[in-house]
């Protein structure tokens, strides 16, 4: 199951429960999530493949039981989904997530402020399903894979095995 899906399955999902939080039709939250989940996930995934940066930011979203919120989207009406979508989207440099906002507000008729307010719950439906479907385990095995090779490698250069003997 894609991304999408995990946050949009149950009884409606992130589209229900937001397009009520923000009064706006289900179909404008549809169409504003497409565009946000995939800017969203890429800044959340290059982060999270980050060494060091990725362990931290996949301990705030564990800390937080995102998780939680792929399987009760409902819980994106709560008041700290802000907090904790604020919180992960931190490090995301502020022109570029407002020309995303401004991009998505353009072709969904959105006020921009809406669209603003859509980011942190759309981040935090994003995180929890990523949580949820294994991705973020899956990058930090990676990570792990990946500070094991470079281990070796520093221990080979070390005992002088890298040059081809």
């Amino acid at each position: 199951m894609g991304l999408m899906e995990t946050i949009t399955e149950h009884g409606g999902g992130a589209v229900a429960t937001l397009a009520k939080k923000f009064n706006i039709p289900a179909g404008a939250a549809k169409s504003a999530l497409d565009q946000i989940i995939p800017f969203v996930k890429g800044k959340l995934g290059g982060g999270l493949s980050l060494p060091g940066r990725g362990a931290s930011l996949a301990d705030k979203i564990r800390a937080a039981n995102l998780k939680s919120y792929a399987s009760n989207p409902a819980k994106l009406a709560d008041l700290d989904t802000d907090q904790h979508g604020n919180d992960l989207l931190g490090d995301v440099d502020g022109d570029e997530k407002e020309a995303h906002v401004q991009e998505v507000a353009k072709s969904t008729g959105l006020d921009p402020a809406v669209i603003r307010g859509l980011m942190p719950a759309a981040t935090v439906a994003a995180a929890g399903a990523m949580d949820a479907d294994g991705h973020l385990d899956a990058i930090l095995g990676g990570q792990q894979d990946l500070i094991a090779k470079l281990a070796a490698i520093a221990t080979d250069a070390k005992d002088g095995k890298l040059d081809g003997k």
